[in-house]
């Protein structure tokens, strides 16, 4: 009886050190785990945040389409003519425009589909040059 006294009170004390190597690797694992949670919630906050360069590149949109309807708004089209006067619509227009509008120099040209004068709309449609 003396031995399986001792032999239980062994067990009891193997019992013990596995109980504290439990709670030990527990602990250790309870700690990790907060880590991770740490940092699963930094990379959610990275990707909910947008990044100085997402801000740049639509702010640098919107300047795009603002500049675009700017130079949209300084166009002039000339609607009023027929195709049939010639397949160069930029000598065409320094022929006929000197004459309509009473211009002696000629402004820069641009073409895409319609063509416009940027600035030099203002000066036809306001009467006066910009300063």
């Amino acid at each position: 009886m003396e031995r399986n006294l001792q032999e239980i009170t062994a067990v009891g004390k193997r019992l013990e050190g596995m109980d504290s190597k439990i709670h030990a690797d527990i602990a250790s694992f309870h700690n990790k785990l907060i880590g991770l949670d740490h940092r699963i919630s930094l990379v959610q906050d990275k990707l909910n945040t947008p990044s100085p360069v997402n801000e740049e590149l639509q702010y640098l949109r919107d300047k795009l389409t603002d500049l675009g309807d700017r130079s949209c708004r300084d166009n002039v089209p000339f609607l009023v003519f027929p195709e049939q006067e010639g397949e160069d619509v930029r000598a065409f227009l320094r022929n006929v425009l000197p004459t309509l509008t009473g211009l002696t120099f000629y402004p820069r040209l641009s073409f895409n589909g319609r063509i416009g004068w940027g600035p030099l709309a203002k000066i036809l449609t306001e009467g006066h040059i910009p300063s």
